[in-house]
């Protein structure tokens, strides 16, 4: 829904509604965000005490883009909203997979001061979040949003990561698998040959 200053246009609002009878009836539409109008790019993972979590893209600094989260509860009012990253690609997706102890894995584009766009890991553990660096130094420097985020795919213990990349002008889709929840992953394989 459009609303507020954000990255496109005249902005995006993201707004949710939840469900506990399968789908029959629905709450009322709360926005994701309580104190930021310009939400962009939310993702939605369901975590396994029954709450929901989002994350989304946000300018509400007006300088660079922001990665904020928030566990959204079906009740209005104030956040609260959680910075996990203060400067992340403008306009690419997020992706989620829950994570074994009860949280979340998030997979980003990150952005460095000088431009350098890698894909980002941050988890949250069911109270709090921790950023755990980059899937992989790929070293893209591009001083434009590439408008493509990473992918990832979980059972279990075993998590699988794709991206795209152009460092070092070589266009390319990368993967990397883990076998303990996405702490640690195995090497990159290219998969776009």
């Amino acid at each position: 829904a459009a609303a507020g200053d954000g990255h496109h246009g005249p902005g995006y609002r993201a707004i949710y509604s939840n469900s506990a009878d399968g789908g029959v009836t629905w709450s009322p539409e709360l926005p994701v965000s309580d104190e930021s109008l310009p939400v962009e790019f939310a993702t939605l993972q369901p975590l396994a005490d029954g709450r929901l979590l989002a994350a989304w893209l946000d300018r509400r600094s007006r300088t660079r883009m922001a990665l904020y989260a928030r566990v959204l509860d079906g009740r209005p009012g104030p956040g609260p909203d959680t910075l996990v990253d203060d400067s992340v690609c403008d306009c690419c997706q997020l992706s989620f997979v829950p994570a074994a102890e009860g949280g979340a894995l998030l997979a980003y584009r990150g952005r460095t001061s000088d431009e350098v766009r890698d894909i980002q890991l941050a988890r949250f553990d069911g109270r709090n979040w921790s950023r755990q660096g980059a899937l992989h130094a790929d070293g893209w420097k591009i001083a434009g949003c590439p408008v493509n985020g990473p992918q990832l795919a979980a059972a279990r213990d075993s998590v699988g990561a794709a991206w795209f990349t152009a460092a070092d002008n070589q266009a390319r889709v990368l993967a990397r698998r883990s076998d303990d929840g996405g702490r640690t992953f195995g090497p990159v394989t290219r998969v776009d040959l």
